[in-house]
């Protein structure tokens, strides 16, 4: 049965796959579209036609940038930083989600091997109704598909913040060694035998903390921090003795270039934190 519940999951995977590589005309760029959508009762997710066939009809190499989070964390707004445009992804400002499913937008960048950059919006995690199993599949998508893989949070890392995404991907690991041990092999896209992966930026939004001195002021100060915490975690939570200093975090072996960057708040009054769409990205 598990089996069969992962060949049904991999499916939306597969066809976006497929058109991901590119067989013929062009998407307009800074126009996103929805790729996967959640079915009518929200526990699991189906390719929406009208969005495979954009891509479809396109032909140039994809480098895609996946960003997820949790609901009303700052993605779609960082996005829009990215992409250089303050209307380009929807930002909610009821309490309610505002980005469902997948969605996927071509931009204006070039990767360093002349690939199109594409961004990919994803449904935030915690959603009202909404079970850890789909937050799990929303993040396996991205983890699978994504180049680079931008996971966004708020205010600060902590150890419940790092619970949560090493249970995600511990799930999206899961699901790939389930996917390629299929029997009928043949069909398992190329993705999912890769050993490792994207590289993970773990992006701190509305950061106001000071990092411990002695990370202050490196350049790379907030990710040695990080990875030296990711440390100190594993061996608290190890059972076992023998778990020496230089024992990698779960994190750290699946996503062998692991960064973080944090920022600042977007912006200082209450009507702008209430609708970023009226932020100048320019001020970040």
């Amino acid at each position: 049965m598990a089996d069969s519940r992962a060949r049904a999951m991999l499916r939306p995977v597969r066809l976006l796959l497929g058109v991901l590589s590119g067989i013929g005309g062009a998407v307009l760029p800074n126009t996103p579209f929805q790729v996967v959508r959640p079915t009518i009762d929200h526990t699991s997710m189906v390719p929406v036609g009208e969005g495979l066939q954009a891509l479809a009809q396109h032909d140039a190499k994809i480098a895609l940038v996946a960003v997820v989070g949790p609901y009303h964390s700052g993605k779609s707004f960082l996005l829009n930083a990215l992409a250089g445009k303050s209307n380009v992804f929807a930002i909610g400002r009821m309490t309610s989600p505002e980005t469902m499913g997948i969605w996927l937008c071509r931009t204006d960048m070039r990767a360093s091997d002349g690939a199109e950059v594409w961004l990919m919006d994803s449904e935030g995690f915690f959603g009202p109704g909404v079970s850890e199993s789909y937050d799990a599949k929303i993040f396996t998508i991205a983890s699978l598909l994504g180049g680079h893989l931008v996971y966004n949070t708020v205010k600060i890392i902590d150890q419940q913040a790092v619970t949560l995404l090493e249970m995600l991907a511990r799930r999206a690991q899961l699901f790939q060694a389930r996917s390629s041990a299929e029997p009928n092999s043949a069909e398992i896209p190329e993705f999912l035998s890769a050993r490792n992966f994207p590289p993970l930026t773990w992006v701190v939004e509305d950061f106001v903390q000071e990092l411990p001195e002695q990370y202050r002021l490196r350049d790379d100060g907030a990710t040695t921090w990080l990875k030296s915490y990711l440390a100190k975690v594993n061996r608290s939570d190890s059972e076992d003795e023998e778990v020496y200093e230089g024992e990698q975090h779960v994190l750290t072996k699946l996503y062998k270039n692991i960064k973080v960057q944090t920022l600042f708040l977007p912006a200082t009054t209450k009507e702008e934190l209430q609708d970023l769409s009226k932020v100048s990205v320019d001020r970040w």
